[in-house]
């Protein structure tokens, strides 16, 4: 079995388990570390959206009118509860995800962070987190000029060999991610990342 501390991590932030979040807060911790920011730019806690409320109106609508679109009563209750246990999940994340954001975003160390060490790259935020081998990042994007999207202009991506993204945006005016331009966190890690394939 793999080692723990060696072993890939890719979470929404509302999917952490304890043992993850644990990982996430030690790694900005290492002596190891080659460089450290931790952004405490104030901003809003978790928030979770809607789903879980469309979920469950949609639940209550199924089961109410689900024998005009030509279910089954069975089948329409059925599919309901199930929406309705999906939505009732959905929201119980949501609620634990708000209050661990509330406690971590109050704590000193703050929470958005990027760091590495030479052999792995970890970014926190409330939206995504990970702990990922230098060796699974195929490259890091900033989107800038105008070919950019507007909505992701001055945004920075690690690229994953696995297809998969990690988004990094930036937390205060002017671009700026825990007191640095993005182009210099790109300018970084673009050299961490020739350094761990020499």
């Amino acid at each position: 079995m793999a080692d723990p501390a060696e072993e890939r991590l890719l979470q929404p932030f509302v999917k952490l388990r304890k043992p993850e979040l644990q990982r996430l807060v030690a790694f900005f911790e290492r002596d190891d570390l080659v460089v450290k920011g931790t952004d405490r730019s104030p901003g809003p806690g978790y928030r979770g959206g809607c789903m879980p409320f469309v979920l469950a109106s949609l639940a209550l609508f199924l089961g109410w009118r689900g024998e005009d679109w030509g279910l089954t009563r069975p089948v329409s209750l059925g599919v309901a509860m199930a929406m309705a246990v999906i939505a009732s999940n959905q929201l119980i994340r949501t609620v634990v995800a708000a209050r661990r954001s509330k406690r971590l975003l109050a704590a000193d160390g703050g929470w958005h962070g990027l760091a590495w060490t030479a052999g792995e790259v970890c970014f926190r935020s409330l939206q995504t987190c990970c702990v990922i081998p230098w060796g699974d990042v195929d490259e890091v994007v900033l989107m800038e000029g105008e070919e950019a999207s507007p909505l992701l202009r001055g945004t920075l991506w690690l690229h994953l060999a696995d297809k998969e993204k990690v988004l990094i945006e930036p937390r205060a005016e002017g671009g700026v991610f825990a007191g640095r331009p993005m182009e210099d966190w790109k300018a970084d890690l673009d050299a961490a990342l020739a350094e761990s394939r020499a």
